[in-house]
């Protein structure tokens, strides 16, 4: 007798306070043991609290977004291209093209720096930066070492930086 009902030896039915045991009537005792998970037979006679390990995981969460993110789902984050595959997160920092311009400049809302072909002062920005590029780093015909900054003439808004990358 098993919650006020009979069973008969033999019987099987599933715990009450476990759902993943299974009891059975052997010999006037119960007896409970977890239940099998057959992942081959597919995912009809599991339950996917009982056998996680049949039910493939075809989403990510990622943590700092909140977010659920698909199989193959691809996304940016924080300056990096990051996709679900198989549950797990990959990501890799985004990959900037090779500017070739003389007045590069950088903005925070964006991940990679981009060239600016008109007055600096005229930007949308609070901070006006202009980063040259080359080896040694000449404007206006004047030499700059790479880290070396000066203000434009005539003008109170621009800084420019020399920043030579080896």
């Amino acid at each position: 007798m098993v919650n006020g009902i009979e069973k008969e030896a033999g019987s099987q039915w599933t715990s009450l306070h476990d759902p993943c045991q299974l009891c059975s009537c052997q010999q006037g005792k119960v007896e409970c043991e977890t239940k099998s998970c057959d992942c081959d037979n597919g995912t009809n006679n599991n339950d996917v609290k009982c056998c996680p390990q049949c039910f493939p995981v075809t989403r990510c969460f990622q943590e700092e977004t909140g977010r659920y993110y698909s199989n193959g789902e691809s996304w940016q984050y924080n300056c990096q291209m990051c996709q679900c595959h198989k549950s797990e997160i990959d990501c890799l920092p985004v990959k900037c093209q090779q500017l070739t311009c003389k007045q590069i400049t950088y903005d925070h809302t964006q991940c990679c720096p981009h060239c600016y072909h008109g007055n600096p002062c005229d930007m949308e920005t609070s901070i006006k930066n202009i980063i040259i590029e080359t080896a040694p780093c000449i404007y206006n015909e004047s030499r700059y070492d790479s880290g070396q900054r000066w203000q434009l003439k005539d003008s109170d808004c621009i800084v420019c930086q020399c920043k030579v990358h080896l």
